[in-house]
């Protein structure tokens, strides 16, 4: 009675070389860049997944978190995908594009369609024709001893225009 409790990490993870796999709450980022990315802030934990699987020089990753709800105009839920496919070219040298969606409403619940890392977020939008915002996201980052530099670009909610249809 009267106990309260408030947890910022608890996961499991799972880890055999070439996949990872973290599930529960947790701190994450995306990219290697010594600072957070403009995607997930800096101090939010978030409960989800994350799956990592690579091959020689590609990595591919997928995330999902269901994000805190928003309750300014009713209590609406709020949830995160993403995946994205990275290049190490060098030891020094690594090119990433990652595409986000995040989906929000008062009855909106988890899509397993977007949970799907091998799937385009944008045309899951247009072909289910469902209102949430699709970013694209470019990393370039190069490290050579004490030396670092990286470039980011977010795209936020982009849309292709011209006839509308499936794709």
């Amino acid at each position: 009675r009267n106990f309260y409790s408030y947890t910022e990490q608890g996961f499991a993870d799972f880890n055999l070389g070439f996949i990872d796999i973290r599930a529960g709450r947790f701190l994450d980022k995306i990219g290697d860049d010594p600072f957070y990315s403009l995607i997930l802030g800096e101090h939010d934990y978030h409960d989800g997944y994350r799956l990592n699987l690579r091959y020689q020089n590609l990595e591919l990753s997928s995330r999902f978190f269901q994000l805190t709800p928003y309750i300014k105009y009713g209590y609406v839920n709020r949830y995160f995908y993403q995946h994205g496919l990275s290049y190490k070219l060098n030891e020094n040298l690594k090119f990433e594009i990652h595409e986000t969606a995040i989906l929000a409403g008062s009855n909106e619940s988890i899509r397993v369609n977007y949970l799907n890392p091998l799937s385009v977020y944008y045309g899951e939008q247009l072909n289910d024709q469902v209102n949430s915002n699709v970013n694209l996201n470019f990393l370039v980052s190069y490290k050579n001893g004490h030396f670092t530099s990286w470039l980011e670009t977010l795209i936020d909610d982009f849309q292709v225009d011209g006839k509308r249809g499936k794709i």
